[in-house]
């Protein structure tokens, strides 16, 4: 038995020292994966802090543009005014031509201040009834394209939704002013809002907003959403998408399009759904940082 019980003991210590040895392997792992988290986060915060230097920067350069092309602006106009009588049609052509370019410059200005504002503080988040979003944004369109040809369709019901009423006016706003600007076709253009059940998730609507104007095309498909991309420099500056793209990221979601040239383009994007917990109370959906954006076409 004593011999027995040796042989026991010998392999107890036997495997109490591999088990020792475990884990010290284990403590220098967890050791290196702490360092590795170390490192990341300070990585991570590093990057935020060049994201916001760059985003100032922007901020900063874009604001201070603007002060000599309103020089520039005022002056044109003035000498317009003052000295036309004395111009030929060429020179007064001219001078039009160079105003109305400073004043599509100062409007692209206003549109990248409005884009570089990252990280605006937001109220808290709460329910928002879209149909009556969506009402007061046909009003706006009515007002702002009064000689354009354009029906927004707006169904009966549409479900409340969990967030900011300001960022689902400007996404709302955006896709239904883009879809007006952009027609090419000489027809009407008809803006159908509704929700697509087949696609719904357990926490998210899935939204489509479906437009005649015409379609997007091929070339811009892959870009449609970067910052200056537009298939018309006339009518905008090609932010109005970017600005959708970053709302929806800012819920955690997308946006994407299915469009046919000639015809027109079906916008895809999901919102959250408005939660009630196990106290029956409205829950707050997680949510990322926002490049938070004016309004852009």
């Amino acid at each position: 038995y004593n011999q027995k019980l040796n042989t026991i003991n010998k392999k107890v210590a036997q495997k109490n020292k591999l088990l020792a040895e475990a884990n010290d392997t284990i403590q220098e792992k967890n050791e290196t994966l702490n360092k590795l988290v170390h490192d990341l986060d300070v990585a991570n915060n590093k990057k935020e802090e060049v994201i916001k230097y760059l985003d100032n920067f922007a901020y900063i350069v874009a604001h201070d543009m603007k002060a000599p092309i309103q020089v520039a602006s005022s002056f044109s106009t003035m000498l317009l005014r003052k000295n036309g009588d004395e111009l030929d049609e060429q020179s007064k052509e001219c001078l039009n031509f160079i105003s109305n370019n400073i004043n599509k410059m100062a409007l692209m200005i206003d549109d990248v201040l409005g884009l570089a504002k990252l990280d605006q503080s937001l109220p808290e988040p709460t329910a928002v009834d879209l149909k009556e979003t969506v009402q007061q944004i046909d009003y706006i369109m009515r007002h702002k394209h009064a000689d354009a040809a354009f029906e927004v369709v707006i169904p009966e019901e549409l479900p409340q939704v969990w967030g900011h009423k300001t960022l689902f006016h400007k996404l709302f706003l955006n896709l239904i002013n883009n879809a007006i600007v952009h027609n090419k076709t000489g027809r009407t253009t008809t803006i159908q809002v509704c929700v697509e059940d087949e696609l719904a998730q357990a926490d998210y609507f899935t939204f489509v907003l479906q437009d005649t104007s015409g379609g997007i095309p091929a070339y811009l498909l892959d870009i449609v959403f970067d910052l200056f991309q537009s298939s018309d420099k006339e009518q905008g500056n090609g932010i109005g998408l970017t600005i959708c793209k970053k709302i929806t990221d800012y819920y955690g979601r997308k946006i994407w399009i299915e469009t046919e040239e000639g015809i027109g383009t079906r916008f895809y994007f999901e919102l959250p759904k408005v939660l009630c917990n196990s106290k029956g109370t409205e829950e707050v959906h997680h949510t990322n940082s926002l490049a938070y954006a004016e309004v852009g076409a």
